[in-house]
């Protein structure tokens, strides 16, 4: 899905890749299509309150890897964006809790109330 949407963009730049550049060009073809796969295999085996958490680490270790291999900087973007997905999160999970509160304090009998 991403090679015909970037492709446009990357024209204007695209530079053939040479020699050992070939192998991470396939390694990262290869492990992220893996990757995927395997994230996708662990939700359907998986129950996702316990694999969210890896889902959230994904942002700070990949911002420090960054850092580290490439000389990059955390911009005030990143900090947005991260703030942004957090604060989604917290509400959801916040409202997902009080809907299990009220279902779990209703009464068995407004539960079995026929009719309704």
């Amino acid at each position: 899905l991403w090679v015909p949407m970037s492709l446009l963009p990357a024209l204007w730049v695209w530079e053939w890749p040479r020699g050992i550049t070939w192998l991470w060009v396939a390694a990262a073809g290869g492990l992220g299509t893996g990757g995927h796969m395997l994230w996708t295999r662990a939700l359907k085996l998986g129950d996702v309150s316990a694999l969210t958490p890896i889902s959230f680490m994904q942002l700070p270790i990949v911002a420090l890897l960054g850092f580290l291999l490439f000389d990059e900087n955390v911009d005030r973007w990143t900090v947005i964006g991260a703030a942004v997905i957090f604060l989604a999160n917290a509400y959801i999970a916040h409202r997902e809790a009080q809907l299990a509160r009220r279902a779990a304090t209703a009464s068995p009998i407004e539960a079995a109330k026929p009719g309704e």
